[in-house]
């Protein structure tokens, strides 16, 4: 089973925080990736913070956003279980306001492997490496050390390490990226 884990790793201003509501059919989770720029007009008069995601369409020049773990699984009738396995599977669905984190230069974040695409979980991460929004999708990407990066944001992989899962999985752990986000445009 997955475990999601997407949390900033040092303290940070509200404004690089992005609430966003959960498009109607889509399933998010922690360290999904959106564009947060839109707010959200189905809440009607009175919202100013509370964004419309989309999936990025234009990684080279649309500002990204991550979203952080700290929800809690609901499930299917409305009700919050009385126990879970740990505290990093849980999904977002249709309607929930989550958090997200802008990718502004020099953030750090901790993020799951399991939280981007297979390419991460199937690669030996280093140091070095870098974590990619990639066009059409809501996952980060795996690219090599050394690999010309195109996108406007993207994450630098600092540390490997380790995040000890809660609940009833106490004692397992789930391998972890310490990153730093970047950007290719000097403006950002």
């Amino acid at each position: 089973m997955a475990n999601y884990v997407c949390r900033t790793v040092t303290e940070n201003p509200g404004y690089m925080q992005a609430k966003i509501s959960v498009p109607s059919g889509v399933t998010l989770h922690a360290g999904n990736v959106v564009v947060a720029e839109t707010l959200d007009a189905s809440l009607g008069y009175g919202n100013w913070d509370v964004y419309s995601p989309t999936q990025v369409a234009d990684a080279a020049s649309q500002d990204i956003a991550i979203i952080l773990d700290g929800g809690f699984e609901t499930l299917s009738d409305g009700r919050r279980p009385a126990g879970n396995p740990d505290y990093t599977q849980y999904e977002f669905n249709a309607g929930d306001v989550v958090t997200a984190h802008r990718l502004l230069p020099e953030v750090r974040f901790e993020i799951s492997e399991d939280a981007c695409d297979e390419t991460v979980t199937s690669a030996t991460v280093v140091p070095g490496d870098n974590l990619i929004p990639k066009n059409g999708q809501y996952t980060l990407t795996y690219s090599a050390k050394g690999t010309p990066v195109t996108t406007k944001n993207y994450l630098t992989v600092e540390a490997t390490k380790y995040f000890r899962l809660g609940g009833q999985s106490g004692a397992q752990f789930a391998q972890t990226l310490v990153v730093r986000a970047k950007a290719t445009d000097a403006t950002a």
